[in-house]
């Protein structure tokens, strides 16, 4: 587990492994059933990031407070950002993406058209 930069009362917090991930939300009182559904999700957009040549790792967003509070659940970059284009398809990789997932490649597809 990696704490990220500090962003005005929020962190980002990476995790190197399925395990450390699925560890800190069991912590935050998350349950099974709703862990194994965001690591699935989850998942698919790491695997897509990383079929397009990029280096990503799990993360989570959290407000900073003691338990942190769970903001998102999503994926870090490591090193090289995806260009818009393939943002979009990191943002619609599974099979379900989610309405956040939806407003993402829609922003972004604006974004393009710039």
């Amino acid at each position: 587990m990696r704490l990220g930069v500090k962003m005005g009362g929020t962190r980002v917090v990476t995790f190197e492994s399925d395990e450390n991930f699925i560890n800190f939300l069991l912590k935050l009182n998350k349950r099974n059933r709703y862990i194994r559904k965001v690591l699935e999700h989850e998942k698919e957009h790491l695997n897509k990031a990383r079929e397009l040549g990029y280096d990503s790792q799990l993360a989570v967003v959290v407000w900073d407070t003691m338990p942190p509070i769970l903001l998102a659940e999503t994926i870090e970059y490591v090193g090289a950002k995806p260009t818009l284009q393939d943002q979009i398809k990191i943002a619609l990789a599974p099979q379900k993406p989610s309405k956040a997932d939806y407003r993402l490649a829609r922003g972004l597809g604006e974004k393009l058209k710039c």
